[in-house]
């Protein structure tokens, strides 16, 4: 077949415009710099892309060595741009050509660059877990337990333990492993009276390092009692909306409103999961991921949910529940009033990382950071600027070897501490330091010269007779200087008492059961700095308070005997039982101890049936009864005889008949 001139040249023509039109369209990566990562850092490496039509695009990568890289690496992107990341292993350390992918219906391009993979740069301990606190409901559990676990590449063990002092001698921090641990503690109800938030101040120590702090903010929520005066707080999510998508490049801020009307003391909290509650009318938030301390901007509170390093286009859906907290009840928790807002639904969606956090501002990851560097604080991360060496000239502080959390090391410009905070001048009392319990100053006098510092606080012990009511007073201090609070406490740590109202006096009072001491805390709230007064008084046999064994104050209820030994505290129309076993018929010895110039005590044996098979009511010191009883449980009756109050000892010997 034969074509003439003119159809040639429009073949030709066609051709031509159809290859032209092939060749604009087609979409193609930018020019992709060789970068660097250190082995268990992440990379994310954005990829521009000329995309002039507007195609639809998928992506993969391969490397010069034909390795996919496994799941230590992904690629994702959008029909405007794209993000490789690769989080790499040991044994990827060392030079690598990556490739990159594009494919359309226009065709297939391809743009390399080369990735060097240096081994782990020093590393630091860094808080896997726990997060920044939890909710701990005491309707359903009676005890603060949560595990903790540490990252350190290049240490076989870590020493995880307290920051300090934590709740009581009763709190423990269990090494499980070479780097973790488990903390445990029960709260006395005089402990979840005196108040809701508790900091457990944690850090980690590799013994090459200066140790990594970690706070958790433990919140004990119980069934607030009825009828208490006042109103409660309002508290809101403002920002964003239910049912709202959010660009996620870094941390999501989270804006809330919290009002009182006598004015919020603590701020809100900030509880979010990516699992949905079982219950969105009721949720439980002892379920949730995390919790977070609302900081004050202006009227309103922020929240910032740390980066949740999601790839470009990556969705999440995140549940989110604020909560605020009054200070009604300024003698503990028992009459402050709590209010939660209902579950708020928002949509996260991964995008491109804009760094845009500036010195000194709160960040979850370097990438957050202008400067690229997030430094570890016990409260989560603080940007700082970058410096090149020891002693380098720094705008703020001086050049130091930081840990940032990721847990790498680096110079930056001070520690958090030195760069960021500008802590007003105190100078400290002669009494340091009495910084805790072991340590505390003897309170026989007023003191007129006390001094706060900024977390610093000041332990003071009062010599108590048995029965007395201790009342101690902080005063001489403006308030509007600086908030000073009280808790009164046992020798265990034990919170007894407490007072934080926001006026210029701090009382409270304890009735002391047996002699010994109460300890007084005075603290400055929220880091505050004050100087202050303060005096404790003694009532001799003012109150009565009960032992630990309570509630022992029938034969149901009644304290199995430990060994032959048992002491307690008889407070007016207030028995005490403790009971034994024995499996054959014994001669039972029954002692009890006491002063009975103080208060007469008498003692009473029951077997199983609640007979009374034994008695003793002499008006010495000692009572004593000796019976033979068949084998079967018992229960002796510790009580006063016309309601006189007393300490005791006593002991159970059993014997052959």
């Amino acid at each position: 077949m034969r074509f003439g001139l003119a159809a040639r040249l429009l073949v030709v023509l066609v051709a031509v415009a159809s290859s032209a039109c092939a060749s604009g369209s087609m979409p193609t990566f930018d020019p992709v710099a060789p970068a660097t990562v250190a082995v268990n850092e992440t990379l994310r490496l954005a990829l521009s892309i000329q995309n002039p039509e507007n195609l639809s695009l998928s992506f993969s990568f391969r490397t010069d060595e034909g390795d996919d890289l496994g799941s230590t690496a992904s690629i994702t992107g959008t029909a405007s741009g794209a993000q490789f990341r690769w989080s790499p292993i040991a044994s990827q350390v060392g030079e690598h050509q990556v490739t990159f992918v594009l494919t359309s219906s226009a065709g297939t391009s391809e743009q390399s660059t080369v990735i060097r993979v240096v081994p782990s740069r020093d590393q630091a301990p860094v808080f896997l877990l726990p997060g920044a606190g939890g909710s701990f409901d005491l309707e359903t559990t009676s005890c603060v337990d949560f595990d903790i676990e540490v990252r350190d590449e290049d240490s076989t063990a870590v020493d995880i333990r307290a920051r300090g002092a934590l709740p009581d001698l009763s709190a423990q921090i269990t090494q499980t492993g070479a780097k973790s641990a488990e903390f445990h503690w029960c709260p006395t109800p005089e402990q979840v009276s005196a108040q809701e938030r508790w900091t457990i101040r944690l850090e980690a120590d590799d013994g090459d390092h200066a140790p990594t702090p970690h706070d958790y903010i433990a919140v004990l929520r119980g069934t607030p009692k009825p009828s208490c005066p006042g109103e409660a707080p309002t508290v809101a999510i403002t920002s964003p909306a239910d049912g709202a998508r959010v660009s996620a490049s870094g941390a999501i801020s989270i804006s809330i409103s919290a009002q009182d009307e006598l004015g919020l003391r603590d701020a809100p909290l900030l509880y979010y999961t990516t699992t949905a509650p079982a219950d969105l009318s009721d949720p439980d938030l002892a379920a949730f991921d995390d919790q977070i301390e609302a900081e004050a901007v202006g009227a309103n509170w922020l929240a910032r949910i740390p980066a949740m390093d999601l790839a470009i286009g990556e969705e999440v859906t995140i549940y989110i529940v604020a909560t605020a907290t009054d200070n009604d009840d300024t003698a503990g928790t028992d009459c402050d009033h709590r209010s939660d807002t209902p579950v708020l639904t928002f949509v996260a969606v991964g995008a491109t990382a804009s760094p845009d956090a500036g010195t000194c501002e709160p960040c979850s990851s370097s990438s957050e950071c202008v400067s690229g560097f997030c430094a570890t604080v016990a409260g989560g991360g603080t940007c700082l600027d970058t410096c090149a060496s020891s002693g380098a000239s720094c705008a703020r502080g001086s050049c130091l070897f930081v840990t940032t959390v990721e847990g790498s090391l680096s110079f930056a410009c001070g520690d958090a501490d030195a760069a960021c905070t500008v802590a007003p001048t105190c100078t400290d009392d002669s009494r340091e330091e009495n910084d805790d319990i072991a340590h505390a100053t003897t309170l026989s006098a007023p003191i007129t010269n006390g001094v706060i510092c900024s977390d610093d606080d000041d332990f003071f012990k009062v010599i108590a007779a048995a029965r007395s009511r201790v009342t101690v007073t902080v005063d001489g201090f403006e308030h509007s200087d600086g908030d000073i609070d009280l808790q009164l406490l046992s020798s265990t740590g034990a919170a007894l008492a407490t007072s934080e109202t926001t006026t210029n006096v701090e009382t409270a009072n304890v009735c002391a059961g047996m002699a010994g001491f109460v300890y007084a805390r005075v603290l400055g709230y929220d880091g505050d700095a004050n100087s202050y007064h303060v005096s404790a008084t003694i009532e001799p046999n003012a109150c009565c308070a009960d032992d630990e064994f309570e509630e022992d104050d029938g034969r149901t209820s009644a304290r199995v005997l430990s060994g032959t030994t048992f002491m307690g505290t008889i407070c007016p129309t207030d028995d005490d039982y403790i009971s034994f076993t024995t499996t054959s018929s014994r001669r039972v010895t029954a002692t009890l101890n006491f002063d009975g110039a103080v208060g007469d005590l008498d003692l009473e044996l029951y077997d199983s049936s609640g007979a009374v098979v034994g008695s003793s009511d002499s008006t010495g010191d000692i009572e004593q009864i000796v019976e033979t009883v068949a084998a079967g449980t018992y229960s002796l009756r510790v009580f006063g005889f016309m309601d006189a109050a007393n300490d005791y000892t006593g002991s159970v010997v059993l014997s052959a008949p």
